[in-house]
């Protein structure tokens, strides 16, 4: 992992923002975002080149086809259908 500064405005002060886990694999890691001075928010710190594809190395993923589960009933095919109409509407 790599600690860099903003890419907005180049400040490195930083303050935590949220905590999350990468929602497409199964690991338990836990990844950082923090909120820079301008109001950025980013991943801090993040893979390096060399290890980002390591995050990207299943078959399984696919960020545009993550299910849409509410209370255990896949709503994926209506979300789809609402973007679908809403892409439509001129």
């Amino acid at each position: 992992m790599e600690s860099i500064g903003c890419i907005v405005c180049g400040n490195r002060k930083t303050t935590p923002y949220i905590e999350v886990l990468d929602r497409l694999s199964q690991n338990s890691e836990t990844f950082q975002l923090v909120k820079c001075d301008c109001n950025f928010v980013f991943l801090n710190p993040r893979p390096t080149a060399d290890e980002i594809s390591t995050y990207y190395n299943s078959t399984d993923y696919d960020p545009h086809n993550v299910k849409k589960m509410i209370n255990g009933v896949d709503y994926t095919s209506v979300y789809k259908r609402l973007l679908y109409v809403g892409n439509s509407v001129k």
